[in-house]
């Protein structure tokens, strides 16, 4: 496997699920036949919450190895969720096949026997009283006695370095570490004296996008401050400003659904698009005009229209990734936004949330 798939085996580990989609989702198509991959992926999206692709990944996962208990455990859950319970019996039945003495097979089966209200399910599964069912996340520690010890030690530690802290370190610098400002001494010229530009600044002006900009990034607001080096990059402000702002570009930050800030609307990127190249954005709406290929899923966004009542409007995406896609169901995306010829722009999506009612 690769480092990326190492990297993201850490993570899954330690429990930092949404590390583990941001690496993964886009190397869907490289690790097609690898049941790890999905399995660990799949897993995320469960434990994240996001149903749609958990399903996706998972089950993919078992079309891989249909003897593996623990993707079925899973898939059981899955399945609950989407209030499909004569599928899940199936999954719990099957894992019974394989291993009579699995414990956790059995007590779904007497969860579904025990005829619970749909109601009482669904509240059961969102306050987390069934994840007992799923397989187990990571190897158990019956340390626990010796944590608790360590947590006590660390606040008490904490306590007593907090003011020493205070007192003799300066907060007032950086407080982002991959982060170097970008410096303006009050002489330099900031202005090209001719040209045709998409926004015409003052030296005023610049100077105070370049402090945002600063700032936006020091607060971890990728998605500002790639808007407004975009609005540099197309402005009059002369090549040496340009130069420093657009180096900042390899400062910005994937997001994930978990971690997004920052949002744009629809009409926002439609106005301007150029203006919110390398942005990210969220959206709910429908898909339509779905193209399935070997490289790539391409359909025709409805943004806006998830509740089939508002079409703000409609723009093309491209999924690199499997994706449990139907004109059926309103999703979510995280996408990045890719400006075109004439002023328009396609999306580039990262990752789907499907939506339930």
């Amino acid at each position: 496997m690769s480092g990326t798939f190492h990297k993201a085996g850490t993570f899954f580990q330690r429990g930092q699920y949404g590390e583990v989609i941001r690496l993964l989702e886009p190397q869907v198509f490289r690790f097609r036949d690898s049941y790890d991959f999905y399995y660990i992926l799949g897993m995320s999206c469960l434990y994240t919450n996001d149903i749609g692709s958990a399903f996706t990944y998972l089950q993919r996962a078992n079309d891989l190895e249909s003897r593996n208990k623990n993707v079925l455990l899973a898939l059981a859950i899955v399945h609950l969720n989407r209030r499909e319970n004569n599928e899940a019996l199936r999954c719990w039945l099957r894992v019974l096949e394989i291993d009579p003495k699995e414990k956790r097979a059995t007590k779904g089966l007497n969860v579904l026997k025990s005829n619970l209200k749909k109601e009482r399910l669904m509240d059961d599964l969102e306050e987390g009283k069934l994840d007992k069912l799923l397989p187990v996340r990571k190897k158990s520690n019956n340390k626990k006695h010796i944590r608790i010890l360590l947590v006590i030690i660390c606040l008490a530690l904490i306590g007593i370095m907090i003011p020493v802290i205070f007192k003799y370190v300066d907060f007032s610098g950086k407080t982002r570490p991959d982060f170097e400002s970008v410096e303006i001494a009050p002489e330099e010229m900031l202005l090209e004296l001719s040209g045709d530009y998409y926004f015409i600044l003052t030296e005023d002006q610049v100077a105070s996008t370049v402090n945002k900009i600063n700032d936006y990034f020091l607060s971890y607001k990728d998605n500002l401050a790639m808007r407004e080096i975009n609005r540099i990059l197309l402005s009059n402000a002369n090549s040496m400003v340009k130069d420093k702002v657009g180096f900042l570009e390899k400062n910005i930050r994937i997001p994930s659904f978990t971690d997004f800030t920052d949002n744009f609307t629809y009409k926002e990127v439609k106005s301007e698009s150029y203006l919110y190249r390398k942005c990210y954005v969220v959206w709910k709406g429908r898909a339509t005009n779905i193209l399935i290929t070997d490289e790539n899923i391409r359909f025709d966004f409805l943004a806006g229209y998830d509740d089939e009542k508002v079409l703000e409007g409609t723009v093309t995406v491209f999924v690199s990734f499997a994706a449990d896609i139907t004109p059926d169901y309103p999703i979510e995306i995280l996408a990045e936004v890719i400006p075109s010829a004439g002023g328009d722009f396609y999306l580039n999506c990262k990752a789907i949330h499907r939506l339930w009612d």
